[in-house]
């Protein structure tokens, strides 16, 4: 069944950061912006996610700066539309949240992926500068 939901893979590390970047991307399923999938299934290569990732829009959500979601992705000679980097909200991986974060945020800037969890889909601009592109 063909779809045009983006596929979301997330970071799941054992840092503040991981579990934040991963409850994101279960966030935006069950939303209904994204499908959330297995990294650790594409990091092993089975022909089954192989398979869900054909023809669809992918997204990265990584929680530090050693972007290893992205690094997977890409060791499997794959580039994701949209890569989100929650450290460049100032999420650290000890954590906690920073002071001051609004995770209701608005479209403004480059990089805020907050409002599609917050927002109905019928709203969202999946599409346009919501987040960063891939380096």
């Amino acid at each position: 069944m063909k779809t045009d939901e983006p596929i979301v893979l997330a970071c799941a590390g054992c840092s503040f950061a991981g579990r934040l970047a991963y409850e994101l991307a279960q966030e935006l399923d069950r939303r209904g912006a994204a499908e959330m999938s297995c990294l650790a299934g594409v990091a092993a290569d089975l022909p089954c996610f192989r398979k869900k990732l054909e023809d669809r829009e992918v997204w990265i959500i990584d929680g530090c700066p050693l972007e290893c979601s992205r690094a997977i992705f890409e060791r499997n000679g794959r580039t994701a539309d949209r890569h989100f980097r929650l450290h460049d909200y100032g999420i650290r991986k000890k954590g906690p949240m920073p002071e001051g974060t609004d995770l209701s945020g608005s479209t403004e800037g480059p990089a805020d992926c907050w409002a599609i969890c917050f927002r109905p889909r019928s709203e969202l601009s999946l599409r346009g500068a919501v987040c960063s592109g891939s380096p």
